[in-house]
């Protein structure tokens, strides 16, 4: 990097450098050739292609391509069949020799004008089939394992032809997990949130690694290989203000968290991320995810869509170097989450690369499974007075104080009495409740008559005070946040399997 040096604004006078940023171009012309590996070889089409794009990318980004090219005799088509490999290889100098992406043929035609179009997605798909059943077990125990561990174990367990895991960079966040027939790629997103990437390599190795740390050292983006710049801005679309997710939910009591981070950004807007998500099954994972999915959505993101000379080192989640100063983009490393490099044998730039810095307006056709789906979906109403956390109590073991009940078959029940009575134990909460609803699921927990009704008592003093809310769930409480609940059963056949007290501050 050069500097030339200036005389600051100002009495002092000090001399300042200020550093000037020059693009050193790779020796040799950047040449690309595609294949395509049929069971009677591997055929180069490259010569043959009209057009043709190859969509690579981060995380959930499966990536995808299509490509026409000239067989007058079917010569070529009568040799393809699905889910044949696509190779993409790339090199500066003479001849491509490195072999780069990988995708898999699966629609496949010939056109009346004697040309043939095959299309399909990334290796990734692979993954993207299968859901996901795992538990986070230590000797038979729910327990915390780092993220890296977690999803190699999963890759483990999941897909047999993939064994080399030396690219999973080790993440020492703890997590608790339980996913049952969970999506692999929600997974992904869980365990990369807003700081890692994740991508399945052509040889089947899966790379995760910390957003910003591969960076591409070879390629640069200057005047000199720019083609176009299509959209330069500061996007306020992905900005949220809260994000509420819904966890696991069964009998329609589900687990709930809420993270606000104001309005600052949003110049007074509210703003509100609905996340359905079933693997959730803990309220800590809730609470974790809520936050984690804020922090991630808190902040306007930089908007770059470019088409430059071919880039034939780029590899996905690479951070690259940009330096267009005319275009508002100041010379640094960006984040590039996805990318397309592009055929067109009749246009004035037959290889060319396009991408995006870190993120695309939301408005843009994409290929990418976005994050915004898990608000889709028509669902019953949970949470009917628009409360922000929960405290879902179940009776897997045996929890709190017992006069005349027990916990058996996880379910909370009469223990040799007509009638009992069950406190749970305190849970403190952040701050003092301003409303609450209580729902609950069970069996014969209703009577002909009050005397016969199984009640539902909850206390925020931790017990000193408490408030019938039976049935209707809803109603004012005594400041307190020493959450307690009680139960009282007045018949002998009653029985109470999950409870949930849902809350706001």
């Amino acid at each position: 990097m050069s500097i030339k040096n200036i005389s600051a604004i100002g009495p002092s006078g000090n001399t300042k450098p200020i550093p000037i940023y020059h693009a050193i171009p790779p020796t040799g012309d950047a040449i690309i050739k595609v294949t395509i590996d049929t069971d009677s070889g591997e055929i180069d089409v490259t010569d043959l292609i009209f057009t043709a794009t190859f969509n690579m990318g981060v995380t959930s980004t499966i990536g995808d391509f299509i490509i026409e090219f000239i067989d007058t005799d079917k010569t070529n088509y009568n040799k393809i069949s699905l889910f044949d490999d696509v190779y993409v290889y790339s090199d500066y100098g003479t001849e491509a020799t490195t072999k780069r992406h990988r995708f898999k043929i699966e629609d496949m035609k010939y056109t009346e004008n004697f040309n043939v179009v095959v299309s399909g997605r990334g290796i990734g798909m692979l993954l993207a089939e299968k859901s996901i059943i795992y538990r986070s077990l230590t000797n038979g125990a729910l327990t915390s394992k780092n993220k890296s561990t977690i999803l190699q174990e999963i890759i483990e367990q999941n897909f047999s032809e993939i064994t080399d895991f030396s690219q999973i960079e080790e993440d020492t966040t703890q997590l608790e997990k339980n996913y049952s027939e969970i999506p692999f790629f929600d997974i992904v997103e869980e365990l990369c949130g807003n700081t890692k990437y994740f991508y399945l390599d052509k040889d089947l190795v899966p790379h995760y690694f910390t957003k910003g740390s591969e960076v591409n050292t070879t390629e640069a983006i200057s005047e000199s290989n720019l083609v176009t710049i299509s959209n330069n801005s500061s996007n306020a679309e992905e900005i949220y203000t809260k994000v509420r997710v819904y966890g696991q939910s069964e009998s329609g009591i589900p687990i709930l968290s809420t993270h606000s981070v104001g309005t600052t950004n949003t110049g007074g807007l509210n703003k509100e991320y609905i996340v359905n998500n079933s693997s959730i099954t803990t309220q800590e994972q809730a609470d974790e995810y809520a936050e984690s999915v804020a922090t991630e959505l808190e902040n306007y993101s930089r908007i770059g869509d470019l088409v430059v000379l071919v880039l034939p080192s780029l590899s996905p989640g690479e951070s690259l170097f940009v330096g267009l100063p005319d275009y508002d983009l100041s010379p640094a490393h960006y984040n590039i989450k996805e990318f397309a490099i592009n055929i067109d044998n009749n246009g004035d730039f037959p290889f060319t690369t396009s991408f995006t810095i870190e993120s695309k307006k939301l408005s843009s056709p994409n290929i990418i499974k976005d994050m915004i789906q898990t608000q889709t979906g028509s669902m019953e109403n949970k949470n009917p007075y628009d409360l922000d956390y929960s405290r879902v109590i179940t009776f897997e073991t045996d929890i709190g104080t017992h006069s005349g009940t027990e916990i058996n078959e996880e379910r909370l029940k009469v223990s040799g009495e007509s009638t009992g009575t069950w406190i749970s134990p305190i849970y403190t909460l952040d701050n003092n409740i301003s409303a609450i609803y209580v729902k609950w699921d069970g069996e014969l927990l209703g009577g002909d008559y009050q005397s016969t009704s199984s009640q539902l008592w909850v206390s925020t003093n931790g017990g000193t005070t408490w408030k019938s809310l039976l049935f209707t769930g809803e109603g004012t409480i005594p400041t307190g946040k020493d959450l307690k609940i009680k139960v009282v059963l007045n018949t002998s056949t009653a029985k109470v399997k999950r409870i949930g007290v849902y809350f706001k501050y």
